[in-house]
């Protein structure tokens, strides 16, 4: 990638639905080049796709975190188990992980049954082979701007957090929210076509969703791989609560990291990093040591090393 590229990624993160023209504008280069260069780097598999943040409280839906430890089990049966977890209709999203726990879910939930019933799915196809797992329940999701590529002014920090909403959804809003949940770029007359309505009452429900602040946002999703780029997850048990506020700004302030979560259970919080290799991760880790050692209890550290499912909004 070249300098535009990173600078169109940029833009795309801060707001995918924007068109070609505007983000041209922007850089000061014809339309033309920049739907090439988004071909190309959708070609390249750089660019995944682009997905939007929705207000949970609105879809009337929660996370929910899970690390799993799996006993010695062979590779065949290992991906047996994974395709299950994948093909789960509330999973959002299967992470492969080296480090403490093997594996980590996110489960999109309406309510506390939802995951009892998976844990019951769970437990009767593999249970016996799950050495360990932990259940935590995510009250805030942090969603930062991309930055690792490429920096302008903008510092754009987004929470969606867990709580009742009393918003309406009906079928024609649902079925668009749907279109664009996880497909943040999707067309209009895609919209429209998909759910057998009006190009003109979908761009009105959409409208509606967005200025609703049901659709928050919507971002662009990177293969870091491709970039060889080190994806890591990482969690923290505190024993003063009130610094948390001020670890997630600080995994903001790096200009490393998209998400972070706060959440209830056997960790705290936790932040995703992108880096460009373990040193750099080091010198972050330090750093937020030199900052925050006397208010940590417990940091774990987990590298990413594929993104086995993602489906942020399995709706």
């Amino acid at each position: 990638m070249d300098l535009l590229d990173r600078k169109i990624i940029y833009e795309l993160d801060i707001d995918a639905r924007q068109s070609a023209s505007a983000i041209a504008k922007k850089l000061s280069v014809a339309k033309e080049t920049v739907n090439f260069r988004i071909k190309r780097l959708l070609q390249n598999k750089i660019i995944k796709g682009f997905s939007s943040l929705l207000d949970l409280s609105k879809i009337h839906c929660f996370f929910f975190k899970i690390f799993v430890k799996f006993k010695e089990i062979p590779p065949k049966r290992r991906k047996e188990i994974l395709d299950f977890l994948a093909a789960y209709p509330q999973m959002s999203q299967v992470l492969l992980l080296e480090g403490k726990y093997d594996v980590q879910l996110f489960f999109l939930a309406k309510e506390n049954s939802d995951m009892m019933r998976f844990m019951e799915k769970m437990n009767a196809f593999c249970g016996k082979e799950i050495h360990e797992k932990q259940i935590l329940i995510v009250n805030n999701l942090y969603r930062f701007n991309l930055k690792v590529l490429y920096h302008d002014k903008h510092d754009i920090k987004e929470i969606i957090t867990a709580k009742k909403s009393d918003y309406v959804f009906d079928e024609i809003s649902w079925n668009v929210l749907k279109q664009v949940a996880n497909n943040a770029r999707i067309s209009v007359l895609d919209i429209a076509k998909n759910c057998n309505i009006s190009a003109q009452l979908a761009q009105y429900h959409l409208k509606k969703l967005i200025k609703d602040k049901v659709i928050v946002s919507a971002h662009v999703d990177i293969n870091y791989d491709a970039l060889q780029m080190l994806h890591y997850h990482i969690t923290f048990q505190l024993h003063d609560h009130s610094v948390l506020p001020w670890i997630i700004e600080f995994f903001n302030s790096k200009n490393k990291s998209l998400f972070a979560t706060t959440m209830i259970g056997c960790y705290d919080g936790s932040a995703e990093l992108i880096v460009t290799d373990n040193q750099e991760l080091r010198e972050i880790i330090d750093n937020l040591l030199e900052n925050f050692a006397d208010k940590i209890n417990v940091l774990d550290i987990f590298l990413i090393y594929n993104e086995y499912e993602m489906r942020l909004y399995p709706l």
